[in-house]
């Protein structure tokens, strides 16, 4: 593997000889990987909606606040839209059969809009628009990034890096050229450049501390991946917690100034193999 960097300063993986991106690795090959010590736990801490959190944080977004206080199962209004025949059948239940297929099937969808998509299908369309309709905080928050971009060529994102565009301008149709990336760069930089990092940093340190022998093995954009003994288990889940919620938000507030009133939430899966 050759660690690199992408655009949005988050880390990736160039494949060598067989092409492979480790941040891209298919869910079904996960449960390939084991922890390397017998008895040992392979734990994946997730930071839970995060691109979707800092989106709603940056546009001050007043229903992406509330749905997330109130703990709304945002596949849930997409899949009632797109699956909208399955979503019927099945009335509405997410924990059916019917439900929970159509909820994983919404999960490429969801926050879509959040990197600028606009076209697909009809459905999709219908889909993506609604979302702009309900989060109208987070669609405005992007008109002012894409027309800031027109007129001056560069965007100075919420922690200071800037992006440039040059060639950024104004079709006949309408449609500001470079709108997809206008659109889904500050997101996914703040999300997985800024606060992931720090998580991630700030988990390992403890570990370190604590005198633990869990150690982190991985990384993938909003996780990080380690092996952990089983008397360990509840120790780590706390740390984890800890650097992924609150850690990484008063990190945030003391070297940007940044007010976090949108929380951040994390959740774990401890197994013989990555991701059970």
């Amino acid at each position: 593997f050759n660690q690199a960097i992408t655009q949005t300063h988050r880390l990736s993986s160039s494949g060598k000889k067989y092409g492979v991106q480790f941040q891209n690795f298919p869910r079904k090959y996960k449960r390939l990987i084991k922890a390397r010590t017998e008895g040992w736990m392979v734990a994946e801490t997730d930071s839970a909606q995060l691109e979707f959190r800092t989106a709603v944080l940056m546009g001050q977004d007043e229903q992406g606040i509330k749905d997330i206080a109130d703990r709304v199962d945002v596949h849930k209004f997409t899949a009632s839209i797109i699956f909208r025949e399955e979503f019927a059948e099945c009335g509405g239940d997410m924990k059916s059969e019917i439900g929970a297929r159509i909820r994983q099937d919404s999960k490429s969808h969801t926050f879509k809009p959040l990197y600028g998509g606009q076209s697909g299908s009809e459905r999709e369309m219908e889909y993506y628009a609604a979302f702009r309709d309900k989060y109208a905080g987070i669609a405005a928050m992007q008109e002012t990034w894409k027309q800031a971009v027109l007129k001056h060529k560069q965007l100075r994102t919420i922690t200071g890096l800037i992006f440039y565009w040059p060639d950024t301008e104004l079709t006949k149709s309408g449609y500001i050229t470079n709108s997809t990336n206008i659109c889904n760069y500050p997101v996914q930089m703040f999300a997985t450049a800024d606060i992931m990092p720090i998580a991630v940093r700030f988990l390992w340190q403890y570990l370190r501390m604590h005198g633990m022998r869990a150690f982190l093995t991985n990384t993938v954009h909003d996780s990080a991946i380690g092996e952990v003994p089983p008397d360990e288990r509840e120790q780590y889940e706390r740390l984890a917690t800890k650097a992924f919620n609150e850690d990484s938000a008063e990190f945030m507030r003391r070297l940007y100034g940044i007010d976090m009133n949108v929380p951040l939430e994390s959740e774990h899966k401890l197994g013989a193999h990555w991701g059970t």
